[in-house]
């Protein structure tokens, strides 16, 4: 009796052995392929900012750092907190959202200190509101054309040197105040 007690431990053991073998396989190929995933989501985002940054003229380092600003590169899976879509949280105004994204208060402190980023950069690419909240390309393009825009309010043209281009950093974080503190 005790070599078939024996028999079957050793079965058993051996048997959550290979299950675990096989999980923990599994949970290893899982992580590398989101790593995959994420560079891959990575390397694309990267190339959409370069594109945009490009075709508007505006500095990659400005682009990129104004949408780490906005949003840390998240897309919000949706609107964030203060109506913004996509990694340039581009504002949507025509919400009646509060803080936590509920109809339950105005935006109105956000409209006066914002413009309605996201109509403005349908506006100006001549495109629909839905694709700048959907596509992340279409986003980060947006916000490009909005600095552009703003920076040739701000200092009458495209800016060559980099610190120009305050003013424009300023109206896209929905500030008045553009001189340097």
């Amino acid at each position: 009796m005790r070599f078939f007690t024996s028999k079957i431990l050793k079965s058993v053991i051996g048997f959550i052995s290979m299950v675990a073998l096989i999980v923990g396989s599994f949970v290893i190929f899982q992580s590398n392929n989101e790593r995959i995933r994420a560079a891959s989501n990575s390397e694309e985002l990267q190339q959409a900012f370069k594109k945009a940054a490009e075709e508007f003229d505006v500095p990659l380092e400005i682009l990129m750092a104004v949408s780490y600003h906005q949003s840390r590169w998240n897309e919000h899976d949706g609107h964030s907190e203060v109506g913004g879509y996509g990694v340039m949280n581009l504002i949507d105004l025509d919400l009646n959202n509060d803080a936590k994204g509920k109809n339950e208060a105005n935006l109105q402190s956000t409209a006066d200190l914002s413009k309605d980023s996201l109509g403005m950069a349908a506006q100006l690419l001549g495109i629909d509101e839905k694709k700048l909240k959907t596509n992340t390309e279409q986003n980060i393009r947006g916000g490009a054309a909005l600095l552009a825009q703003y920076a040739t309010e701000t200092v009458g043209k495209i800016p060559v040197e980099i610190g120009d281009w305050y003013g424009a950093v300023m109206l896209f974080s929905g500030s008045k105040d553009l001189t340097m503190g």
